[in-house]
C-alpha cells in the first residue's frame, strides 16, 4: 500500500495554523539530503497556488464524452483534455499543481502509475478511473489498496465524478483550503520559500517552485502577490526577473503600495541577478518612470531602472530627475 505519509505531511504544512513543523523542515538547512527531502519545495510549491482554480486532466479517447466531461467541471476545475494520457502530460509539464487525474482504465492507469514515481505532482494526485459498468466492482477490488484511487462508470456525469473525488480527498485527509485561509497558508508557504531563497547554502532548490510562483505573482490576491515577489527578487534566476517585471508592469489597476512593493522586488532582483529584461520590458519600466501618475511607483520603477543598469543615457536622465 503505498505511504500516506508525505501528503499527511502536506497537509500538516498548509493547515497547521503557526506552520511550525514546515518552519522547521525549510529552516534546519541539514548539510546532506534526506529522505523525503525532494519533496519539500514542491509541497510548499502546490501550497502557493491553493488560491489559483485547481487544474484537473481528462483523458478520454471518446470526443463526444471527453467534451461533455470537461463541459461539466470546468465550473470547479481548469479542465486539461486530451484523447491520451501522453498528449494530456505535455499541455501540463509547467504546472506546478495538479489537482485531479481522471482517465480510462486500462493501460493509461499503468502509463499514470509509472509517470507518479519520477513526478512529484502526480504521486499523492487523486486519480479516477472510468470504465464500464460491469468493471467497476473488479476494479474498486483491485485498487482498494490505493487510497488516492476512485472509480466511476464512463458515462458518469460531473457531479458523480467529483462525488468520487471528494471521497478520495476524505481518504486523504481532506480537501485543500480555500477562500482567506488558502490565502493565509500561500503567503505562509512563500515566506518558506524566501527564507530559502536567502540561504544560498541550503540544500534545497528553490528553482524548483519558479512555475508556482510565475503562476501566484499574476494572481489577484494582493497579500499572495507580495509574498511570492519577495521571493522572486531574492531567487539569482533570470525566469524570476522577467516574472517580476511583467507583474510590475502590468499591474496598473493594483493599489498603490503593492506596485510600489513589485518594483522594488524588480530592484532587488536585478542586485542579485543583473539585467535579464528584454528591450520591450526596459522600454515599457521607461515609460513608467517618465508618465506614471503617482509619484510613489514612479519613485520605486526609477529605482528598479536604476538599479538594471540600462546603458542608456535616456534611462540615466531618467533615474537623475527622479532623485532631484
Amino acid at each position: 500500500m503505498k505511504s500516506l505519509e508525505p501528503f499527511r505531511e502536506y497537509l500538516t504544512i498548509i493547515s497547521d495554523t503557526d506552520v511550525a513543523n514546515a518552519a522547521a523542515l525549510a529552516a534546519a538547512n541539514p548539510m546532506t539530503p534526506f529522505t523525503g527531502s525532494d519533496q519539500v519545495i514542491p509541497v510548499l510549491a502546490q501550497a502557493i497556488v491553493q488560491t489559483a482554480k485547481p487544474v484537473a486532466v481528462l483523458v478520454d479517447p471518446n470526443p463526444e464524452n471527453l467534451n461533455r466531461l470537461k463541459a461539466q467541471l470546468s465550473d470547479q476545475f481548469d479542465v486539461v483534455s486530451a484523447p491520451a494520457l501522453s498528449q494530456a502530460i505535455l499541455q501540463v509539464q509547467h504546472t506546478p499543481y495538479i489537482a485531479l487525474i481522471i482517465l480510462p482504465n486500462g493501460s493509461e492507469v499503468s502509463q499514470l502509475q509509472a509517470l507518479a514515481g519520477t513526478d512529484a505532482r502526480l504521486a499523492y494526485t487523486p486519480v479516477i478511473i472510468t470504465a464500464t459498468a460491469d468493471q467497476l466492482t473488479s476494479l474498486h477490488n483491485q485498487y482498494i489498496n490505493l487510497p488516492t484511487y476512485g472509480e466511476v462508470a464512463f458515462t458518469a456525469d460531473g457531479p458523480t465524478v467529483i462525488s468520487a473525488y471528494n471521497d478520495v480527498l476524505s481518504r486523504l485527509g481532506g480537501p485543500p483550503p480555500s477562500g482567506d485561509e488558502a490565502a493565509a497558508f500561500s503567503v505562509k508557504a512563500a515566506g518558506l520559500l524566501d527564507a530559502t531563497a536567502l540561504n544560498r547554502a541550503s540544500i534545497y532548490d528553490v528553482n524548483a517552485a519558479l512555475p508556482a510562483l510565475e503562476t501566484a505573482v499574476q494572481g489577484s490576491n494582493s497579500q499572495v502577490v507580495q509574498a511570492v515577489a519577495q521571493v522572486l527578487g531574492h531567487m539569482a534566476n533570470p525566469e524570476a526577473q522577467n516574472a517580476l517585471a511583467e507583474a510590475a508592469l502590468n499591474s496598473q489597476s493594483q493599489e498603490s503600495q503593492l506596485r510600489q512593493d513589485l518594483y522594488l522586488d524588480l530592484a532587488t532582483s536585478a542586485r542579485n541577478a543583473g539585467n535579464h529584461l528584454g528591450s520591450d520590458q526596459i522600454n515599457a519600466l521607461i515609460q513608467v518612470v517618465t508618465s506614471e501618475p503617482d509619484a510613489a511607483v514612479k519613485l520605486t520603477a526609477a529605482e528598479a531602472l536604476g538599479a538594471l543598469n540600462v546603458p542608456s543615457n535616456q534611462a540615466s536622465a531618467l533615474i537623475r530627475g527622479q532623485v532631484k
